[in-house]
């Protein structure tokens, strides 16, 4: 699949906040038809194709810029989809890339324990800084950075108000993350407001020396 030189940003799992977060046209990717129809009513600009990361119908050298952020986790051979996005980045070509860390992961399932099955289902991978450090070697130059207390409240404070009142048949988290009900939808939304709104002022205090999630920019 050929790309037009006016198109030289990827975004992979084009969720709607990274489409909104670019301003310039690109190419977006995912494997939900759904999600890629969302994006496409707010940006038709760009151009969208369904397709896995871990084989994407691109040439070789297509891309200068790669955002890839929380997709990686839900991915069983991150290995593949790295090289894969290697191979399509131009020389000197920027991935962003973000994962969650596992000591997040580890400290979510032992202290809210309706994430458990959500991550057992949803997440194929943890990471900590030397695996990644592993996965992009081929990469010219990499900068991990360690981001401490993000939003971490909002998920312990979800799973205990489910724990305590005994809602996990109502309440349920998709693949996205994000917090749904088949009966009382419009309360779940207007829960995660409330929780993420408590989340901004009680993360960074009661949590800021847990490491949530790692940001990376690697230069090919």
């Amino acid at each position: 699949m050929k790309i037009s030189k006016n198109y030289k940003t990827l975004i992979i799992g084009c969720g709607i906040r990274q489409v909104k977060q670019v301003k310039e046209k690109c190419v977006a990717v995912d494997i939900y038809q759904e999600y890629l129809d969302k994006a496409k009513e707010l940006r038709p600009e760009n151009i969208y194709v369904k397709a896995s990361v871990e084989q994407m119908p691109f040439p070789n050298s297509s891309f200068k810029k790669v955002i890839f952020t929380h997709v990686l986790e839900h991915i069983g051979k991150p290995k593949k989809a790295i090289d894969e996005i290697y191979r399509v980045m131009v020389p000197g070509g920027i991935l962003f890339l973000a994962v969650p860390s596992k000591e997040l992961e580890d400290f979510l399932s032992k202290h809210a324990p309706p994430l458990k099955n959500f991550l057992k289902k949803y997440h194929k991978t943890q990471f900590d800084k030397e695996k990644l450090k592993n996965y992009l070697k081929n990469f010219k130059k990499v900068n991990i950075k360690e981001i401490k207390g993000k939003d971490i409240a909002f998920w312990w404070l979800w799973g205990k108000v489910i724990s305590i009142f005994k809602l996990e048949k109502h309440f349920y988290i998709e693949e996205c993350g994000q917090i749904h009900s088949k009966k009382y939808d419009k309360l779940a939304r207007q829960f995660s407001r409330v929780l993420y709104l408590i989340n901004l002022v009680l993360s960074p205090i009661a949590f800021k020396s847990l490491v949530s999630e790692y940001q990376v920019v690697a230069t090919k």
